[in-house]
């Protein structure tokens, strides 16, 4: 009687994990592949999304898990720009940028929202300057500043962020050794 328990046990869990995979492969993860297999200039770039734990659906997770040696941090964004325009139709209370399933930043669900409902519309190189103040550590504490002045060195400034930005998210870890 416990054998027949526990084996029916063992099925409804492998059969919740089994919906749960499906779930966020079919929700997010899916149209992340189409994209990147859609543009040619995406080529190369391995990004991965599930929710959070794999079970909240109202927190994303956006996992780099790769960049091909012709990409660039103009490709990495493109690909998390087309991402959210993609998902826009969805609301999230936020989003996580992960490299090879490292936490490394948060989106705000709302911003994320943003940037999908503009892409197309609005100027990438504003977004691109502007993606990094947007961005919180994983505290929920600003990761960069934002800057005020004269345009040319807020425009500086911002390059500056969006560069190490980039640096912080996944080319520090890229750049280390495997052991």
């Amino acid at each position: 009687m416990k054998k027949k328990a526990v084996l029916a046990s063992s099925g409804i869990a492998l059969a919740i994990v089994g919906l749960t995979c499906c779930f966020n492969y079919f929700t997010v993860s899916r149209p992340l592949q189409q994209l990147i297999e859609a543009d040619s200039r995406n080529h190369g770039v391995k990004a991965s999304a599930h929710f959070q734990y794999y079970v909240l659906p109202s927190s994303l997770v956006f996992d780099l898990e790769g960049v091909g040696p012709g990409n660039s941090m103009a490709d990495v964004t493109r690909v998390l720009l087309q991402y959210s325009a993609v998902m826009k139709e969805h609301t999230y209370s936020d989003v996580t940028l992960a490299y090879a399933g490292t936490s490394k930043f948060m989106l705000d669900g709302t911003y994320f929202h943003e940037l999908g409902a503009e892409f197309g519309t609005q100027n990438p190189v504003y977004t691109i300057r502007t993606l990094p103040e947007n961005l919180k550590k994983l505290d929920g504490s600003a990761a960069f500043g934002r800057w005020e002045g004269g345009w040319l060195g807020v425009m500086s400034k911002q390059m500056d962020d969006f560069s190490e930005f980039h640096k912080q998210w996944y080319i520090a870890d890229m750049s280390k050794p495997s052991s």
